[in-house]
């Protein structure tokens, strides 16, 4: 069951990954639309996201 609109989250959300791995470098780009009014904590939310992915990765 949907959240009902204007209730703070979006009805809707499409979030997509590209990873490109290219001359010794992988690019990630990562697509997010459908905020609703929460932009500010679904920037922070991911801000975190890729803090932890930086420590993962630079552990090998």
């Amino acid at each position: 069951m949907p959240l009902e609109a204007g209730k703070g989250i979006a009805e809707v959300v499409d979030i997509s990954a590209t990873i490109v791995h290219a001359y010794g470098k992988t690019t990630v780009t990562i697509s997010h639309a459908g905020y609703g009014t929460c932009v500010e904590p679904t920037g922070i939310s991911w801000e975190q996201a890729f803090d932890k992915l930086t420590a993962v990765l630079a552990k090998g």
